[in-house]
Parts: structure tokens; C-alpha cells; sequence
């Protein structure tokens, strides 16, 4: 029914077919073949350890295993069968117990068939079991408080939520905290147009802009050849920009010779770090996504962004 009704609200998939399997295709290679440069885990460890413990939190994974068990447990309520039930009444009887965990099963498992073949994974496509996680963590919060005197119960409901709720809450004021506060690339990309003449063009290591500056119209990224300006002086640009991060795919690591060619040709008249000074819990990232605020475990990064140095070809004019 979900392919019927893509296809017939995308007249895009009729006009353009040849254009369709060719974007397929694409998509497909990345779906067999994972993105370049990302160390990760895949398939049941990508989708338990890393997605639903970070994505729904480890109090609504816990729950929704109790409310899983209740509804497989729970029988249906009886009365609701009587010919003078309301509609209310039998809805709720037959969505109260198997019947219920059932048909979850069946769509978490066909959700999480194509993400556990899949090489092209992405942090937020946990949203996915979200609906499901969360009602079977309410069941199970209720299955919990039936369980305890009724004086206790109240308590019990409240308890449960707050548990639920602590661990992705604490996340969630953590990445508002970072967002609002000044990215390195935009911080680097003042310093840039502060001290670079415009139409300069500034080499880097990568092809990714990801982590770089957004820079004004007039200053380039060409490729900077760092390995071959270590051996040819005429191969070095006067100005060349370094971006690391742990977000690897868009941020690489500099080779042996890049570093050398640094080393030698170039000084360093500028960095920006979005780790505190000292610091080394540089957080929990999503290794596909250039989404610079840490997924957990930050404790040392203040800012959003990546670690930015700017380096001057030695002997290089005066800046403006």
C-alpha cells in the first residue's frame, strides 16, 4: 500500500524513469557498500547498542520490554465481548493484549529488516520505532504500578515517566546549550574575512566543505595537493585550512606527508577548538552525519563545530 500510494502521488517515477533507476542505483552502492572513511558498527550492534540506546534512552528501551512482555501475557478483557459493549470497549479489548503486541512485532521487524542489511546508516532513522517504543513503555510503566498498592501507585506512574524521560531531557537541554553558542566554523570564518583578502583562494587536505567555514562569495576551496607542496614549493597555496573532527567521512585524517608538508612549508597563525582547553571527552558522534554536536558523552565540547587551524605559507605577504 506505501509503494502504491509513492508512486501515485510522484509523477516524477512516470516522467523521468531513466532518471529514477539512475538515482536508484546510486542510492543503492551506499546502501551495500557504506560511506567512505566511517569506522562503525552495522546491523544488530548499529541498531541495539548504538541507535535505540542513544535515540529513545535506555528507560524507555527498559520499559517498553516490560510493556512487550505484559501485552503477550495479558488476556482480553471479557466483558468487552458482551453484544452490548460500547465501540470504546471493544477497540480496547482488542487492542489490550496479543492481538496488540502482534502487530507491533510485525512492524518492528519489517522496519528493522532494510536497517540491519543496510551500510548507509543514519542516527535519526530510529525515529522509525519511536511510536512502538512508546507504547510499550506506557504499558509497561502501567504494568509496573498494577504491581504495587494501590497507595503507591500514583508514585509509581510518575516514577516511571521521569525515568523515561531523564535521560534523553538530559541530552536534549545538553545539544540546546551547544547550539546556542557561537560555531568554530562561523568564529573561523570572521578571523578569515578579517585577515584573508577576498578572491583568495584557501587550500585544504579534503573535498568536504562540511566542516569548513561558510565563507563569503570570492574565496575558494581548491585542492591544495599537500602532499606534492612538501617535495614543490610551486604546489603551495599561501593559505591553507585544517578541519578534524571524529566525524571522520567529511573531516579525514591528514597522511604522513600532508603533515610533513605542513610541517615544513607552513605556520600556524590560527586555531579554534569546540573542546574546552585540557579537555578530552570530545562526545559520542553520529559517523555518518555532519551534525556537530555530540549525540553523548560531550562533557568537554562548549561549542558546535570542528577544530579548525589556519596555516600561512612560511615567507607569505602581509595580510590585510
Amino acid at each position: 500500500a506505501a509503494i502504491v500510494v509513492f508512486a501515485s502521488t510522484n509523477p516524477y517515477l512516470l516522467l523521468e524513469t531513466e532518471k529514477v533507476a539512475e538515482d536508484f542505483e546510486y542510492q543503492s552502492y551506499w546502501v551495500r557498500e557504506g560511506l567512505p572513511g566511517i569506522q562503525m558498527d552495522f546491523g544488530w550492534r548499529w541498531l541495539f547498542l548504538f541507535a535505540l540506546r542513544y535515540g529513545a534512552g535506555l528507560g524507555v528501551c527498559a520499559f517498553a520490554l516490560v510493556g512487550a512482555w505484559a501485552l503477550l501475557k495479558r488476556q482480553n478483557p471479557t466483558g468487552a465481548q458482551s453484544p452490548n459493549a460500547s465501540l470504546f470497549a471493544k477497540l480496547h479489548s482488542y487492542f489490550s493484549g496479543r492481538e496488540t503486541f502482534w502487530c507491533c512485532l510485525v512492524i518492528v521487524v519489517l522496519m528493522s529488516i532494510p536497517l540491519l542489511r543496510s551500510k548507509l546508516l543514519f542516527f535519526r532513522y530510529v525515529l522509525l520505532f519511536m511510536p512502538v517504543l512508546c507504547a510499550f513503555a506506557a504499558v509497561g510503566v502501567d504494568e509496573m504500578a498494577r504491581r504495587v498498592p494501590a497507595a503507591w501507585r500514583s508514585s509509581m506512574l510518575l516514577g516511571g515517566v521521569a525515568v523515561c524521560i531523564l535521560d534523553p531531557a538530559i541530552r536534549i537541554s545538553r545539544t540546546g546549550f551547544l547550539l546556542s553558542e557561537l560555531d568554530t566554523r562561523t568564529e573561523a570564518k570572521q578571523w578569515i574575512e578579517e585577515h584573508i583578502p577576498p578572491n583568495t583562494p584557501l587550500g585544504s587536505h579534503s573535498t568536504y566543505y562540511y566542516g569548513k567555514p561558510q565563507l563569503a562569495y570570492g574565496y575558494s576551496f581548491p585542492d591544495a595537493r599537500l602532499a606534492e607542496c612538501g617535495s614543490n614549493p610551486n604546489e603551495c597555496l599561501e593559505w591553507v585550512i585544517i578541519d578534524e573532527h571524529p566525524v571522520r567521512m567529511f573531516s579525514p585524517e591528514l597522511t604522513p606527508e600532508e603533515k610533513s608538508a605542513l610541517a615544513t612549508r607552513y605556520d600556524r597563525v590560527y586555531d579554534v577548538h569546540p573542546v574546552r582547553e585540557g579537555g578530552y571527552r570530545t562526545g559520542l558522534y553520529d559517523p555518518s552525519d555532519a551534525f556537530y554536536v555530540p549525540i553523548a558523552s560531550g562533557a568537554d565540547v562548549i561549542r558546535p563545530g570542528t577544530t579548525l587551524s589556519i596555516y600561512r605559507r612560511k615567507g607569505g605577504v602581509g595580510t590585510r
